[in-house]
């Protein structure tokens, strides 16, 4: 994690003394949300959906280079004691497209929604977006719009609208424009 303050881990904490239910973390930044998973590991009411490269392939490491083999595996982070099954991790190959992301947001999006959260924060990395020099991702900016409004229509429907969402990573001007520019529309449409 890039960030010098958690802002989401630091709104979490807050929302659990604020909002009855449950709270929906969703992080769809090319890096897996250790610090948010870490801090919450134990706690069942803060359900996670983090859709990542996985860190094999990540900066340091490369697709022709990997990393060594995390174990367990971001896989297998599904939250500890009373939180067990309430965190979903979904690392993702290098090169993966809009077909395959959003084949994979769905099983992220089924698990949100069986959480009944009542309150959404969503961290919307453009850093997946095709041309980004630390990920191998090719994503196009429609994929992340779409997300966005799916994530927006889960807070609607459970959350009363509730729904924060905030910046992640992203390292190419270009991509971060075109990748925000479809939150917002997603957002406001």
């Amino acid at each position: 994690m890039y960030c010098l303050y958690n802002d989401p881990a630091i709104v979490l904490q807050w929302l659990l003394g604020q909002v009855d239910g449950n709270l929906a973390y969703i992080d769809i930044d090319v890096h897996r949300g250790d610090g948010v998973y870490t801090l919450f590991e134990s706690e069942p009411r803060v359900v996670i959906a983090d859709l990542h490269e996985h860190p094999r392939t990540l900066f340091p490491h490369s697709p022709s280079a990997p990393g060594p083999v995390s174990a367990p595996g971001p896989e297998a982070l599904r939250g500890v004691g009373p939180a067990r099954g309430s965190k979903l991790n979904v690392p993702l190959p290098p090169r993966t497209d809009d077909d395959a992301y959003l084949e994979r947001w769905e099983e992220a999006e089924a698990f949100i929604r069986r959480a009944a959260p009542r309150f959404v924060v969503l961290v919307s990395g453009v850093d997946g977006l095709q041309g980004d020099p630390l990920s191998h991702q090719c994503l196009s900016p429609r994929v992340i719009g779409e997300v966005t409004r799916r994530v927006r229509a889960i807070a609607d429907e459970s959350a009363e609208g509730r729904l924060l969402v905030l910046g992640g990573g992203g390292y190419d001007l270009d991509n971060v424009a075109a990748g925000w520019s479809a939150v917002v529309e997603a957002l406001v449409s």
